[in-house]
């Protein structure tokens, strides 16, 4: 089962990616290919992915997520915070990301 379920994840991704060659700049489809890259082991991989994506899309709130989502996953803080501060940039008004970052910012007590 657990082949299968492997083998279903590698053709779905390369249908992503091939969608993303031939031009698909939907957001779902570049967090659905580095989602499964990343399920893959192939963090990096997936991070480049959703940089590209947010080349194409720099106001895609979603794509920023999952970046975020991503830096923390390997542990890179200073990437994740830069991310956080980038969409806070792009949308000020967005007061969860406001509060994630104060959160981090604060000193431990």
């Amino acid at each position: 089962m657990q082949e299968h379920t492997g083998r279903a994840e590698s053709e779905a991704a390369l249908y992503f990616e091939r969608a993303i060659q031939s031009g698909s700049t939907d957001p779902y489809d570049i967090e659905l290919l580095a989602t499964l890259q990343a399920k893959a082991g192939k963090t990096q991989d997936a991070i480049g992915t959703v940089k590209r994506g947010l080349d194409l899309n720099p106001y895609s709130p979603r794509l920023y997520r999952v970046l975020t989502s991503l830096y923390v996953s390997i542990d890179n803080y200073d990437a994740a915070m830069g991310v956080l501060k980038k969409e806070l940039e792009l949308y000020p008004e967005d007061s969860n990301t406001r509060k994630i970052i104060e959160k981090i910012e604060q000193p431990a007590m």
